[in-house]
């Protein structure tokens, strides 16, 4: 994947308050950051769809982000199906209920952040450990429940 030019990103602070961002401010950065994903906008949801390679050794993923504004992006894997380690019997890190990704604490993400500069590397890292999880049985990216068996080695 190509380098990525982040923004400067202005600081909150007890002087400065920083404003949700619109959807049309979203739909700009993540253009701007990723001019190859098809993007879709109907009744106040954005969908992106496009492709991440963790590594060079990695698989190529197809996902879409989906942002209802100012809700939390829901991030499915379209293509390949992820599969389960042979020692377990789910996903880490993984909502079954909406098939989406689990890539943040609630309080890690808000809409005053462009989704292009956070969710994307998310995406991206989760992506990372979930191959390193599938080839060793042991995610090792850490998160809010790291004693789950899932992520434990066999």
């Amino acid at each position: 994947m190509p380098y990525r030019c982040v923004p400067t990103l202005i600081m909150a602070n007890k002087y400065f308050k920083l404003r949700k961002l619109t959807l049309a401010q979203q739909i700009y950065f993540m253009r701007h950051a990723y001019p190859e994903f098809s993007y879709t906008l109907a009744r106040n949801v954005a969908v992106w769809i496009g492709t991440l390679q963790p590594t060079a050794a990695s698989n190529t993923y197809r996902f879409k982000v989906c942002y209802r504004p100012p809700h939390i992006p829901e991030i499915k894997v379209v293509s390949p199906d992820l599969l389960v380690h042979p020692d377990h019997v789910r996903l880490p890190h993984f909502y079954y209920s909406l098939g989406s990704l689990c890539l943040h604490n609630s309080d890690d993400w808000k809409s005053d952040l462009p989704i292009a500069y956070t969710i994307m590397q998310w995406i991206s890292g989760w992506l990372y450990f979930y191959e390193v999880w599938l080839f060793t049985g042991a995610w090792i990216g850490g998160g809010t429940h790291p004693d789950a068996p899932q992520h434990r080695p066999a």
